[in-house]
């Protein structure tokens, strides 16, 4: 099992994301675009929720409905709960770089949040 996160993992960072992010018209992610983007987050982006990428939603963090392109640098895994927060509960995400989230409050309390790595980098 590890082994098979290891190599999904190498795959995800040698695998430019330009070409996941071919159709950045559609609404959903395809199936390429998605699993990048779990295997990069690993859960859910809202601070402190553990939930899997796997079982969360792909959150666009510019909305689609406004003009948000379906991409890798749009994209974050919401679970149900937070990605109706974001939506409904005066929540507002941003993702100044792929992979790094800023959610700020309704009362402008600014939460920086990263996925969650397999690993720590090596020390050198």
């Amino acid at each position: 099992m590890i082994a098979d996160i290891a190599s999904q993992y190498q795959y995800a960072r040698t695998t430019p994301s330009t070409n996941l992010d071919g159709r950045p018209g559609r609404r959903l992610p395809g199936p390429g675009l998605r699993r990048y983007v779990q295997i990069r987050d690993r859960t859910c982006t809202a601070p402190g929720c553990r939930r899997p990428a796997t079982q969360s939603e792909q959150d666009h963090i510019h909305d689609h409905q406004y003009g948000g392109a379906t991409t890798s640098t749009n994209l974050g895994p919401g679970c149900k709960y937070d990605h109706r927060l974001k939506h409904e509960g005066g929540w507002t995400v941003t993702q100044p770089r792929p992979g790094r989230f800023i959610w700020t409050s309704p009362l402008g309390r600014r939460y920086h949040t990263r996925g969650e790595r397999i690993t720590d980098p090596p020390p050198f």
